[in-house]
């Protein structure tokens, strides 16, 4: 991956961790099951039979209520 490519990757993800850190915590909650709302609805997630998702960071998207969403019944 040409450099250029990665220090905008890197600039791109520092900028959004510092949003994420300015955020309050409702709005951080909101956002988060909101992100996990869309990616529900995703062709390709509403296709899928294994489903892998992270243990978020403070500063990481939280998608435990993917877990728990009606699409994700008979998922693994």
């Amino acid at each position: 991956m040409p450099d250029s490519i990665k220090e905008t990757k890197q600039e791109l993800r520092r900028k959004y961790r510092r949003a994420v850190k300015a955020m309050g915590e409702e709005a951080r909650r909101e956002a988060c099951l909101e992100i996990a709302e869309r990616i529900a609805l995703l062709p390709e997630y509403k296709k899928a039979l294994t489903v892998m998702v992270y243990s978020a960071l403070p500063d990481e998207v939280d998608l435990k209520p993917l877990i728990g969403h009606p699409s994700s019944a008979g998922k693994r």
